[in-house]
């Protein structure tokens, strides 16, 4: 919530004529990697409390605030490689993506065999 406030109050010191020193589209961008981290944690943490494979979650929202501080180093260091910039994100999405998956799988797996146990399933 806090992050949309202060995207909100970004766009109105823009709005009234405000540069912020030339900084408007790092501050804009800083603000709304926060703000789709924040979100990202906040879920996962909902979803950690619930589910008995704490590791993975643990693990992808590991791998979220690394993408998030590669993103704002991108944003506000110049001397930071285009090359090596994708490598590291690239990398890091594929990692998320497979412990996503590896979620999934073993979640569906145990509700299978949860069910078979109750006789829910042949």
């Amino acid at each position: 919530m806090g992050s949309v406030v202060s995207l909100a109050a970004v766009g109105l010191l823009v709005l009234w004529g405000s540069t912020l020193g030339g900084l408007v589209g790092e501050v804009t961008l800083s603000l709304l990697v926060v703000a789709v981290l924040s979100g990202v944690l906040i879920a996962l943490t909902l979803h950690r409390a619930r589910s008995q494979y704490g590791w993975i979650t643990t693990a992808v929202a590991s791998l979220s605030v690394a993408l998030g501080l590669l993103f704002l180093a991108k944003i506000w260091m110049s001397g930071l490689d285009h090359a090596v910039f994708a490598k590291l994100a690239g990398t890091l999405v594929i990692l998320l993506v497979v412990l996503a998956f590896l979620g999934a799988a073993t979640a569906d797996l145990s509700e299978d065999r949860k069910l078979r146990e109750q006789n829910y399933l042949d």
